[in-house]
């Protein structure tokens, strides 16, 4: 991500996304305001914000054995930020943490590669749209 400033340096921070994030969560996400409608009520959803303004969001949950990441989207330079929330709940688990990532998305791979996951294997495809599982073990998180 070479000089990219610091999610600190932009002075972002993470907290838990409301229904009042429902309008920055459909451009995040790229999806319908009823998917973010029904992401809010069976994820956990953060968001980002530099300045007052979101600028990226991530949402995830426990299933399985481990901390799924579902969705996550915007400032690539934010995710490291986001993605220690749901390293906290694999830490407390023991559990392993996996993120999903559209294949074609090379911000949000890189970021997520810096971060330590390693690409696992294919993930679902949506709406014609390739993913890869990659995913963080217990004890690198």
């Amino acid at each position: 991500m070479g000089s990219a400033p610091t999610p600190e340096a932009m002075d972002a921070t993470v907290r838990p996304a409301t229904a009042g994030d429902v309008d920055a969560l459909t451009r995040l996400f790229a999806l319908p305001e009823r998917a973010i409608h029904r992401l809010l009520h069976e994820r956990s959803t953060r968001i980002a914000a530099a300045d007052g303004d979101p600028i990226a969001a991530l949402a995830y949950d426990w299933w399985e054995g481990a901390v799924h990441v579902t969705h996550v989207g915007g400032d690539p330079v934010a995710i490291p930020d986001l993605l220690a929330d749901p390293c906290r709940v694999a830490r407390r688990r023991d559990a392993p943490i996996e993120v999903v990532v559209p294949a074609d998305d090379g911000q949000t791979v890189s970021a997520v590669e810096t971060g330590g996951f390693e690409r696992v294997g294919a993930g679902p495809t949506f709406d014609g749209r390739v993913t890869h599982r990659y995913r963080l073990r217990p004890g690198e998180h």
